[in-house]
């Protein structure tokens, strides 16, 4: 079926030159194929009218004419510099594809294998008798080419259209696959089920706690070694996390569940192949749900990896309840998100309702059924909690605690843990001016702050003092190296630093457990375990001090305590007990004494 069409058969002035100028011989009434490799492949215009700067057509869809833009009252229009796309049809648009696939069947007979030519002294003699023959033998081959363009051009139309068909396909299938993926997990298909600790369950009417957050076993263990905790050490893990205490760490609810996985960052295999470091990875980001009932442990390896949370934050999908307006992919991230916590509801109601692990329970919990839940599940916002009052965000704290670095403090300098390291420029940090033949830079330890080499206001460019213990050359005889005897100055910036005399035991032990904040910091893990090992050394040596004094002195013990803590910090440069022990004794001492006659 074909509809009329006006066609204006008479060209403008503008509209002739346009023509010549891009050398187009179309004109008004010529059916038209576009033949470009895009988008607009193989399809069908009717040119209508010539306008002096565009050409107004008509688009073949399916069986009859369209004249407007989406059932507008625009026109369609083509550039009369895009008219090089389009090919001339002389036939019937309506049997134009199927002639194409009849083509596709032998397109030697229909299309033709052009006109051979060949130079010859016959050839040169034929164009001294006339160009007609040539000219014909273009027009052939010029007809012939544009068949093949037509055709070639239907042919990527009917693919894409395949190819938009085919992916209505495999979005049902993997909806399908989804749907078979969720019953897999409510069955427990891929599950393994081991229960590392026995006992006393908790009593039928404990609620279930499912926690939101979900924990990381390498920075829970806390065991820097080797780079810290990967998947080959899992045993490990669940031997430490048996003890009660660690129990009480990880999931302190009676009865409740808990998501946990391998690790958060990446671990090097030590293998230079990719396959490995992928395999490596894949093991590394695997979850595993750790139920406790009582005093009874469950650990349960799934094969789904949870991300981000068990279940979502109050306002994470609030934008679907409000009905916003969202584009896209805004609007699939947003069902895919929707879908996967659903899909963690179904694998625990499949644990719930089809395993022990929660029994003895006083009635059934149907986790999509509000009415059966409650009092019986309870949901631990844990990944959306507040720092505890009077704790500030890592950055914060670290800021609060530097702005008091001066001459005399003592700091911990961490090598590409806290800053950019040697990317700042080695003739900065030794104040030479070049950079060639400057020595490692310092490890990781604590150092003092010491004056620039332009004195104490250059606070830019204060330094510590250390001997990388490299080998220097005399001047006088470049053939002779020797072991560096003297320390050189080290200048380091505020961000690689943190200061060690504003740091107290309670500040380190909060953030190496503090969940919320720990992912800003994760590579200074190791460091706070050791700055914590160092503090505790530093107080059990200390606690002598303090039992000895108390007693001959007739003190409290924080009369001491507060006295080492004069001691130690009273002095512009810092320092500890353990740096003088006798005069450290004998200050303190004098000092508590001191107190005592003041207070008479």
């Amino acid at each position: 079926m074909t509809n009329d069409l006006t066609v204006r058969h008479k060209l403008s002035k503008q509209a002739q030159t346009m023509l010549d100028k891009h050398k187009s011989d179309i004109r008004p009434g010529d059916t038209i194929v576009h033949v470009r490799d895009d988008w607009r492949a193989g399809w069908i215009y009717k040119v209508l009218q010539m306008m002096p700067k565009t050409v107004i057509v008509a688009l073949w869809d399916e069986d009859h004419w369209v004249e407007h833009e989406d059932d507008s009252t625009y026109p369609i229009t083509i550039e009369y510099g895009d008219l090089k796309d389009y090919v001339k049809y002389d036939g019937d648009p309506a049997t134009l594809e199927d002639d194409v696939l009849a083509t596709a069947k032998d397109p030697e007979s229909a299309l033709g294998s052009g006109v051979q030519m060949e130079a010859s002294d016959e050839t040169a003699l034929a164009l001294s008798q006339g160009k007609e023959p040539m000219l014909a033998a273009e027009r052939a081959l010029q007809a012939s080419m544009n068949k093949a363009l037509i055709a070639r051009a239907i042919m990527e139309k009917k693919k894409d259209e395949i190819s938009s068909i085919v992916g209505r396909f495999e979005e049902g299938l993997m909806k399908v696959r989804k749907v078979l993926h969720v019953a897999e997990l409510y069955l427990g298909i891929d599950e393994q089920i081991a229960q590392i600790r026995d006992g006393a369950p908790a009593p039928a009417n404990e609620p279930i706690c499912i926690r939101q957050m979900i924990l990381y076993m390498d920075e829970e263990y806390g065991d820097p070694t080797d780079g810290g905790l990967d998947w080959r050490s899992i045993d490990d893990f669940d031997a430490w996390t048996v003890k009660p205490e660690n129990t009480q760490k990880v999931l302190p609810e009676q009865r409740g569940v808990v998501a946990l996985q391998v690790r958060r960052h990446m671990k090097h295999c030590g293998e230079n192949s990719a396959w490995a470091q992928d395999a490596e990875d894949r093991e590394n980001s695997r979850t595993y749900l750790l139920i406790r009932n009582g005093e009874k442990l469950y650990r349960i390896w799934m094969q789904e990896h949870i991300h981000p949370r068990l279940f979502p934050r109050r306002e994470e999908l609030r934008d679907e309840i409000d009905g916003k307006e969202r584009g896209y992919f805004d609007e699939r991230d947003l069902r895919e998100r929707v879908f996967c916590y659903k899909k963690y509801g179904v694998m625990l109601q499949g644990l719930i309702q089809r395993t022990d692990a929660f029994q003895p329970m006083a009635h059934e919990v149907d986790l999509f059924r509000p009415e059966t839940c409650e009092g019986a599940v309870r949901f631990v916002r844990d990944d959306e909690l507040l720092l505890p009052s009077g704790r500030l965000p890592w950055r914060e704290w670290k800021e609060q605690i530097n702005s008091k670095i001066g001459i005399g403090s003592r700091i911990v300098y961490a090598e590409g843990h806290l800053g950019y390291g040697r990317e700042r420029g080695e003739e900065i940090r030794y104040r030479t001016g070049y950079s060639a033949g400057c020595p490692e830079p310092p490890g990781t330890g604590l150092y003092t702050v010491v004056p620039g080499v332009n004195g104490e206001e250059d606070s830019e460019h204060w330094r510590f003092i250390y001997n990388p213990g490299d080998h220097v050359w005399r001047r006088r005889d470049w053939h002779d190296d020797r072991p560096r005897l003297r320390s050189i100055g080290f200048h380091f910036l505020m961000d690689e630093v943190l200061n060690y005399d504003q740091m107290d035991l309670a500040d380190i032990e909060f953030y190496i457990h503090c969940r919320t904040e720990r992912e800003h910091y994760l590579d200074m893990l190791p460091l706070l375990y050791e700055l914590r090992k160092q503090r505790l050394a530093e107080i059990e040596h200390e606690k002598g001090l303090v039992v000895m004094l108390s007693q001959k002195l007739d003190v409290a013990e924080q009369v001491v305590w507060d006295a080492i803590g004069w001691w130690k910090y009273k002095c512009r440069w810092k320092r500890s007990v353990a740096s003088d022990d006798a005069k450290a004794l004998r200050m303190i001492r004098k000092r508590i004494v001191s107190l005592k006659g003041h207070e008479k």
